[in-house]
């Protein structure tokens, strides 16, 4: 890869069941061994790096990935109360795969929490030509991956209207996100 991707998440998941996805210990993402679905072969020695890599709480891992953005404004959490709904997003994400194998492994625990289905995709966006990445599905409490031949084109098809208004913030040089509500969803007991 040599653009970042971009990174959107669309699931329905219950306000409580994602403020429990948020804070419980993580599970160990290297014992998971349909890595090569995605057409990218683990060896013994990543699975062990992903399963180090991977070892934190979601919350927090996406608390790292909004602070290190490149812009402050670069980053979409968004929980609607009325529908249920979680949108996650980022525009210039990460150009190494290595970087898309741990941001897949911490998105796909949401997916024993999710009540019906949604997606995450990765893929290069910013210069207009949409190549997917390997991406996630996710259907009632169950999460798969999907190589990047396989992503639907409905998924790839909403990921710029649904950063568009982060990326504007982004070109105008906004100092915080235009929609976060991470910690407000954490810090509820």
């Amino acid at each position: 890869m040599s653009e970042p991707a971009s990174l959107y998440l669309t699931c329905p998941i219950p306000r409580e069941s994602l403020a429990v996805a948020l804070t419980q210990p993580a599970p160990q993402a290297g014992m998971w061994h349909d890595w090569e679905r995605i057409g990218w072969e683990l060896s013994p020695l990543d699975h062990e790096a992903l399963a180090r890599l991977t070892g934190r709480n979601l919350g927090d891992f996406l608390r790292e990935l909004r602070n290190t953005a490149e812009s402050p404004a670069d980053w979409l959490f968004r929980y609607d109360n009325g529908y249920g709904r979680l949108e996650l997003g980022q525009v210039l994400c990460t150009d190494q795969p290595r970087s898309i194998l741990v941001i897949l492994a911490y998105l796909r625990r949401l997916g024993s929490f999710v009540s019906g289905p949604g997606f995450a995709v990765l893929q290069d966006t910013v210069f207009g030509n949409p190549s997917p990445l390997p991406a996630l599905r996710f259907d009632h409490g169950n999460t798969e991956l999907v190589p990047g031949t396989a992503v639907r084109p409905e998924w790839s098809a909403a990921v710029a209207p649904a950063l568009s208004e982060v990326r504007a913030a982004v070109i105008a040089g906004a100092d915080r996100p235009v929609h976060d509500d991470l910690d407000t969803l954490t810090a509820e007991p």
